[in-house]
């Protein structure tokens, strides 16, 4: 990549610069451009339909969601790692200036009960997997069939057991991922 070949800050930020505007131009050719505001409303626990209120993007992230995403904990089903432990995966952040990635491995059982349990509850589950070992990038092919190897042993990553004198994750684990997993 031309960011690893830069030689100082500025032209490490102009390139980055340019990664997001081509990111928001092919997010906004394909989904259309973001709204400045919008107008929300929902069913309260009584069932009823509250007004609409209109929001910024900004207002809706710091009103409504109020940095509730800190409540949720990443659980994954890694077979060749031991479970009920907390990992961080070394370089592996979803934003620039916050902490690694980290998770709880869990088996697949363990997964399935707590998304079946969020579920029945309404509340949200996020899903992820790792998909690579079905891929043939250079050929842009996406198959089951592309390759031969077993989805647990392909996937990798540079993990360590989280230490205890950490932050104690958050009680909820609606969040969860199962990389390498069907």
């Amino acid at each position: 990549m031309r960011i690893r070949a830069a030689q100082n800050d500025a032209e490490i930020a102009s390139l980055r610069l340019q990664a997001l505007k081509d990111a928001y131009r092919i997010l906004a050719l394909n989904f259309g451009i973001p709204p400045t505001q919008f107008k929300w409303r929902y069913e309260d626990k009584d069932k009823k339909l509250t007004p609409f209120a209109t929001y910024t993007p900004q207002q809706f992230y710091h009103e409504v969601v109020n940095d509730a995403l800190d409540d949720y904990l990443a659980l994954y089903s890694i077979p060749t790692l031991p479970f009920y432990k907390r990992y961080e995966i070394d370089l592996d952040k979803a934003v620039e200036d916050r902490p690694n990635m980290n998770f709880v491995n869990c088996p697949l059982d363990t997964l399935k009960g707590l998304a079946k349990a969020c579920l029945l509850d309404n509340r949200p589950v996020w899903f992820g997997c790792a998909v690579e070992q079905e891929s043939v990038r250079d050929r842009g092919l996406m198959m089951p069939e592309s390759t031969t190897t077993s989805p647990c042993t392909t996937w990798t990553c540079s993990c360590r057991e989280r230490s205890s004198s950490r932050r104690t994750p958050a009680p909820r684990t609606t969040t969860w991922s199962s990389p390498g997993s069907t």
